[in-house]
């Protein structure tokens, strides 16, 4: 698998222009399609609510554009960080690769991990019982297990992202 950016400390001021972007080309790839009734654009909004960490947001309103849309890897890569873009890929099933293989290949990634769950929670809650809920419940299930040591990975990176936003943290003197 190809070296993923690393997500950079970003102000929050940075990281709203890139969210920001994300949204008006997600709203514009998307116009005209619909999910469940609505808009697109809803699911990748709602997608974006689920997912905490505002450096996951651009990648989260992106992450259907490059199956569902036009919109190519290429065009991203003018007007997006590679943080972001390697992460849209990574989302994205390519042609012909099997529903698990992707998941497996998603789930590599923390980040990835994080907005596929929200992605596939997003999903579930708007459909009705059968054959998809029970593909949905089974990608959870596979992005839940991982060995200890990706985690743990994948906990201090978190933690690195949050940090970035609020700064140092600052010691409470005894």
């Amino acid at each position: 698998m190809k070296e993923i950016a690393p997500i950079p400390a970003l102000s929050e001021a940075e990281l709203t222009h890139i969210i920001e972007h994300a949204r008006l080309i997600a709203k514009e790839a998307h116009h005209g399609q619909r999910h469940n009734e609505k808009p697109y654009i809803t699911h990748p909004e709602a997608v974006a609510e689920k997912v905490h960490s505002l450096p996951l947001r651009p990648v989260a309103l992106l992450h259907d554009v490059l199956e569902d849309t036009l919109v190519t890897e290429a065009l991203l890569r003018q007007d997006f960080p590679p943080w972001v873009v390697d992460r849209v890929v990574l989302l994205t099933r390519p042609p012909g690769m099997s529903y698990a293989d992707y998941i497996l290949r998603a789930g590599a990634d923390w980040a990835c991990r994080i907005i596929k769950h929200a992605d596939i929670e997003h999903n579930m809650s708007t459909l009705k019982g059968g054959s998809l809920r029970d593909k949905y419940a089974l990608a959870l299930l596979v992005l839940g297990f991982f060995d200890t040591t990706e985690i743990l990975r994948n906990i201090v990176e978190m933690q690195r992202c949050r940090l970035h936003l609020s700064g140092p943290v600052k010691q409470e003197k005894p």
